[in-house]
């Protein structure tokens, strides 16, 4: 089966402008479906969507398993769920876009804009780091999620609402991983004083900024701010063995989660369909959201054990790889009950994304895409 989907999805990518394409569309919808359904069987899923997307019009959106176990209610293509860390790749092309005005550059440390605060020279490795640095995970900043003081606070209050400011202080006086530039370390806290950059040259709010530059003019619709406990259309998502934040097994108690979600923001901070993720993913990167020299420094990557420039690694706001001589590019995300994961074929320029309810087996991931692909 394995076989056979890569070789559908190459020859459909060559004869999409062939009469026969509808045909070969359904095809593999055919065989999509039946490779979803064996994943989520075979890893005990509740349940999984997926959307695959090679134009506007050509585009597959499948969904298996349950949205709720208890309630028998079945996943639906549209069904929702946060998305965790891919929620970056919004992020980082709304930096992109003010790098492209001028109101930000890769080389400006980020002094620039904090200096002035009472906490900034408390920061690891404050003087040092640069724009790039905070998209390109090569900071050095410690991830605050990981904090011990961070990780007792939400055991204690999960309900709390947690600013920015507030989670950048779990990192305040705290050893750096590495000099700035030179090394790589993935890090929530690059992205949380990203969003505070964008905000402060724009003098707007991050998400009424992401709903009019992005989500807006794209038709995002089923894209939204994750910034409340009650969030419309969320499916059930189900907590694993690795329970980092103490939450209930089923992370919906009553329609609204066990954990006040705002403390991820620009660290992730969105909850959205495989079908909208599919559309974005593949619109980022064939040209209707950044100029040719935005994207071309989204695509360049630095290596995530060294943080020198590299062809594989992290880019600005996104992972590129490769994957059977061809150059992947995509994102994965982790949200307690929730994983994500979108990929963008260069060659053959088509979209996968996924997303389960579930965050059990998180170093998956790649293997479920794998199998689809």
């Amino acid at each position: 089966m394995k076989n056979q989907l890569t070789i559908a999805l190459i020859l459909f990518c060559i004869f999409i402008q062939n009469s026969n394409a509808q045909n070969s569309l359904s095809a593999l919808k055919t065989d999509l479906q039946k490779t979803l359904d064996n994943i989520v069987a075979e890893n005990n899923l509740p349940g999984m969507t997926l959307a695959v997307e090679f134009d506007a019009e050509n585009k597959i959106h499948l969904a298996s398993g349950f949205a709720d176990r208890e309630q028998s209610r079945r996943m639906q293509v549209g069904d929702r769920m946060l998305a965790g860390s891919v929620g970056k790749m919004f992020v980082s092309a709304l930096a992109l876009q003010q790098i492209s005005k001028g109101r930000i550059q890769l080389e400006d440390k980020i002094e620039k804009y904090f200096g002035q605060l009472d906490w900034f020279s408390r920061l690891p490795n404050a003087k040092t780091i640069r724009v790039q640095d905070l998209l390109q995970h090569t900071s050095g900043l410690p991830r605050y999620i990981f904090q011990p003081e961070f990780l007792a606070s939400l055991k204690a209050n999960p309900l709390q609402e947690r600013s920015p400011e507030q989670c950048i202080a779990y990192v305040l006086d705290k050893a750096a991983a590495h000099p700035a530039g030179k090394g790589w370390g993935y890090s929530d806290t690059n992205y949380l004083l990203l969003g505070l950059i964008i905000e402060k040259v724009t003098g707007q709010k991050y998400y009424e900024l992401l709903r009019r530059d992005l989500l807006g003019p794209l038709g995002l619709q089923q894209t939204t701010p994750s910034t409340q406990r009650q969030l419309p259309g969320l499916v059930q998502g189900y907590i694993g063995s690795q329970n980092i934040f103490g939450l209930p097994k089923q992370v919906l108690q009553d329609d609204q989660l066990a954990v006040n979600p705002a403390f991820e923001w620009t660290g992730g901070g969105v909850v959205t369909t495989v079908g909208d993720l599919a559309s974005w993913t593949r619109r980022l990167h064939q040209g209707e959201v950044l100029d040719s020299l935005a994207y071309a420094q989204l695509r360049r990557a630095v290596s995530m054990s060294t943080g020198a420039p590299s062809d594989q690694g992290y880019g600005l706001g996104s992972f590129v790889w490769s994957k059977r001589e061809d150059t992947r590019y995509g994102h994965d995300g982790f949200f307690p009950g929730y994983l994500t994961k979108v990929e963008y074929s260069r060659r053959n320029q088509y979209v996968i994304a996924i997303q389960v309810n579930s965050d059990e087996g998180y170093q998956r991931l790649p293997h479920y895409i794998h199998d689809l692909d």
